[in-house]
């Protein structure tokens, strides 16, 4: 079951300033991360079958991974279009956070590490599939009924 730290949101805010200080935008990933990320130099994306080969294997979830050498999101191609999505761009929240020492330093430091960094990429993720303006076009103050 994920995790909530209090920490995630600032952490977050972070990640995407790193992000679009590399020249990604944020707007971008939200249409289409998989484009978004072609061409790239700085991180590849592999997809592979449902069935992860061994050196695919890292331990992040069943649905992909990130492999620190070369830079690489591994996404399974067999989940839904969505599913590959969010992955995806949790994917990225690791490697964005692997690649920024100040990212990496709170994530170090934090009680919980891996928990906490795992947290983050899931909020990342959410955070650029739903951002904050879309979700108030059509969720009203009320929330969602």
């Amino acid at each position: 079951m994920p995790r909530t730290f209090d920490a995630v949101p600032t952490q977050v805010d972070a990640m995407v300033r790193v992000w679009e200080a590399r020249g990604g935008r944020r707007e971008e990933l939200t249409h289409d991360g998989f484009a978004a990320l072609e061409g790239r130099n700085d991180v590849s994306v592999l997809r592979v079958p449902e069935f992860v080969p061994a050196d695919s294997q890292l331990g992040c979830s069943v649905a992909g991974g990130y492999r620190w050498e070369p830079p690489t999101l591994i996404v399974t191609e067999s989940m839904s279009r969505r599913r590959q999505h969010f992955t995806l761009l949790h994917e990225l929240g690791h490697h964005i956070q692997k690649t920024d020492v100040d990212l990496g330093t709170v994530i170090v430091e934090h009680r919980e590490p891996e928990a906490f960094e795992d947290a983050c990429c899931d909020s990342f993720a959410a955070t650029v599939l739903l951002p904050d303006d879309l979700v108030a076009a059509h969720v009203g103050g009320r929330g969602p009924t």
